[in-house]
Order: structure tokens, then sequence, then C-alpha cells
């Protein structure tokens, strides 16, 4: 494992925070508790690496979210992006605010650093 990513997943492992560290073929290859912790709430999955992302970056009609796809398509060509969306769960509307950080090591793209902060 790179020492950037190493870095990432010890400063985000026990963060309230959702972190996910994601390949550009969209495969997880890390994530830390609350991620997994979200997963079996809002997915009633259990997160594993090796797992899509897109299994998991789904609106309420369980298509795969668009703006997901467009913000990791932007973070895979090198920009920083950051959006805040409303997600419905339990008849109840929350805010996140999600930013998607490419990780370059030795000019090559290790993979988007995805953090998730529930805002409401």
């Amino acid at each position: 494992m790179s020492s950037i990513v190493s870095g990432l997943q010890s400063r985000y492992d026990t963060s309230d925070q959702v972190w996910f560290f994601v390949k550009s073929n969209f495969r997880i290859i890390h994530f830390n508790q609350k991620a997994a912790r979200n997963s079996l709430t809002f997915h009633n999955k259990k997160l594993a690496v090796g797992d899509s992302i897109l299994d998991y970056a789904r609106d309420t009609t369980n298509k795969i979210d668009s703006d997901f796809i467009t913000c990791f398509g932007k973070a895979a060509t090198g920009q920083v992006i950051e959006t805040e969306q409303q997600i419905g769960f339990n008849e109840k509307m929350l805010l996140f605010r999600s930013t998607y950080t490419p990780v370059y090591e030795d000019g090559t793209l290790l993979g988007i650093s995805i953090l998730v902060e529930e805002l409401s």
C-alpha cells in the first residue's frame, strides 16, 4: 500500500465522516469504520474491499446516482470536486457534503479519495 494511501487511511479510520478510497474502475480498496456502519444502515449490506462503489452510490429508486458518476469522472481527470446533496432516508431528508480528491503518486493516479460528511 502506498504511504500516501496509508496516511489517508490512518487519518480517516476513526473519523465520524464516511471515507472510501476507490480505484478508477470503481472498485473499493479501502474504507473506514463509519463507511462500514453506514453501508449496513443505508444499504443493508456488509461493505468489502473489492466491491464496486456503484453498489453504494444509488438514489432512492435504487438507480446509480448520476451525480456520483459525474463527480467521480471529474475527479479521475485530476479535479477536486465538492458537492452537497439531499438524500431521503426513512421519510427524512438528510444533507451530505461529498469531496472527491484524486490521489497521485509519481504522476500515476492511485485512486479517488471520497469523503462524505453528514450536514443535517
